[in-house]
């Protein structure tokens, strides 16, 4: 089961819990979560919004939600597939949130996410990096290029951007913490790189100087040959292409290796021929369909041009369609330079798992009852089950075993401790299960034993070990790196089906009403 999902489970348990049993239950998970304080260093540390929109400990947060009077929990499941990427393949993605958990109490509705927050990776703070700033003679030009490199990563990243005299609240409030913490290392190598192209010292200031290291493993060092740095900027047309492959005293090279090229890795877009119907052809280009052609070309003038040690010549006509610029090309050469100061990497890293309430849940889909749901997945993993072993798959154990432990036909009761593996492991045995199969299901079981811990029934803790034994989407070598042949279609059908129901199964078995 994975880490995500533990927690929901958890979070059922301590929501629905007898009041008698529930600081016994805190005590007991407190070995394995930080309950009380968010964020804390070494620790995976579980919090969420309180009652009041303040953000607190797990601890307080339950107890906050059951001051009120819990009248219902459910978890709902929201699909973010589409027809380009179906569900059971996004959701295998690291970090995708897929339930909603909602709780209603006597006072309100309310709506979380479970979102998962890491440490920053280095030690130093955006307050420190910004008095790193200040401490620059030419500060202006640095800041200018922070907030370009910000504000491009949000673009990439479909991130709202910002006001960039406002650059300094933006990295030190939580909108731009996500976004300066992923820039962080970059960002200190630019300001760096521009301090060398425009002769001005890199100061760091003695109190930031255990954030920052010099290390030969990452020097680049010292080349024999002068790099050179050649690659379009602008689109241009078959004719300019011409143009530009002429203007080098090395032309006829230049067909030869694009040809040679073409040969040894097809391009779609351009068709691989001898060099002289490839000059011709890319000649006869439009300025809408050289894109691959252009890339290539200068790719090889530059190569070219590294070999023979010389620059590449660029018509006047086409200065403007291909870089670097002066200063750019400064800024590729320091680069290019190991002597930089790396920062040091977060000694007391952390993980925080935290409900966020979701202020206005719209279009939120209605959770499904658990029997309906429950009969639906088993069905769909015995149909996968059948597949997987037509198509010869190891996984058909693990979809088979899942159905039966939704079926609990003659499977033992107990406390999922080792004397009740012992028992299910033989009754397992006689239903014809490998040793193979065991071996995987056996730390799904022995999850069962935390949850025996709430009260909860076996029955209900099988259909979470059905869960966790049948959810082998994600990672390498899962189930969703199967490929089916002529069955292709089937499997993907099958596969969209079984997640689905898999998940919304999970989702109204930790339901309470």
């Amino acid at each position: 089961m994975k880490r995500n999902d533990y927690i929901l489970a958890l979070t059922s348990g301590f929501l629905t819990a007898s009041e008698n049993k529930l600081e016994q239950l805190f005590s007991e998970f407190e070995q394995r979560f930080e309950l009380k304080q968010p964020a804390k260093p070494n620790s995976v540390s579980i919090g969420g919004r309180s009652v009041n929109n303040e953000e607190t400990n797990f601890f307080e947060w339950i107890h906050s939600l059951r001051k009120e009077g819990i009248k219902s929990i459910d978890f709902i499941y929201q699909s973010l597939g589409s027809e380009d990427l179906p569900s059971h393949i996004i959701g295998a993605f690291a970090g995708v949130e897929e339930f909603l958990l909602q709780v209603s109490t006597a006072t309100r509705i309310r709506t979380y996410s479970l979102k998962t927050i890491y440490s920053p990776q280095y030690e130093i703070s955006a307050a420190d990096f910004i008095e790193l700033m200040e401490a620059q003679s030419f500060k202006k030009g640095l800041w200018e290029r922070v907030v370009y490199y910000l504000q491009e990563s949000n673009s990439l990243n479909n991130r709202p951007g910002f006001e960039g005299a406002k650059v300094k609240e933006y990295i030190s409030n939580p909108e731009g913490r996500e976004t300066f913490n992923f820039m962080l290392s970059q960002l200190v190598e630019e300001i760096q790189i521009e301090c060398t192209v425009f002769n001005s010292k890199f100061i760091i200031p003695d109190k930031l100087q255990k954030f920052f290291y010099k290390s030969e493993f990452f020097s680049r060092g010292e080349f024999e040959k002068e790099i050179v740095y050649f690659y379009p900027v602008k689109e241009v047309t078959g004719k300019d292409l011409l143009l530009l492959a002429e203007a080098q005293p090395f032309s006829q090279e230049i067909w030869e290796r694009c040809s040679e090229e073409l040969n040894n890795y097809p391009d779609p877009d351009l068709p691989a021929m001898p060099a002289s119907s490839l000059k011709e052809f890319i000649g006869g280009l439009s300025i809408d369909k050289s894109s691959s052609a252009s890339n290539l070309v200068s790719r090889v003038i530059r190569d070219l041009c590294q070999d023979k040690n010389v620059k590449p010549i660029v018509p006047a006509s086409v200065k403007e369609c291909f870089g670097p610029d002066e200063l750019e090309e400064k800024r590729a050469r320091a680069r290019s330079k190991g002597d930089k100061w790396y920062l040091t990497a977060n000694q007391n890293p952390w993980e925080l798992y935290f409900f966020e309430e979701v202020p206005n849940p719209s279009s939120v889909k209605a959770p499904r009852e658990l029997l309906g749901i429950k009969k639906e997945y088993q069905n769909i993993l015995k149909e996968a089950s059948v597949f997987a072993e037509k198509i010869q798959s190891g996984f058909q154990e693990a979809f088979g075993l899942g159905a039966c432990l939704l079926s609990e036909n003659n499977l033992p009761d107990g406390n999922f401790d080792e004397g009740h593996w012992s028992d299910l492991a033989a009754a397992l045995k006689e239903k014809g299960f490998t040793d193979i199969a065991l071996n995987n299901l056996q730390p799904v079981f022995y999850i069962g034993h935390d949850f025996k811990k709430f009260g909860w029934s076996s029955s209900k803790i099988y259909g979470l070990c059905a869960f966790g034994i049948s959810d082998v989407f994600g990672g390498m070598g899962s189930w969703n790196d199967i490929y089916a042949g002529d069955e292709q279609d089937k499997y993907q059908k099958i596969s969209q089906t079984l997640f689905t129901t898999m998940k919304e199964f999970f989702g109204a078995q930790l339901a309470f009403r």
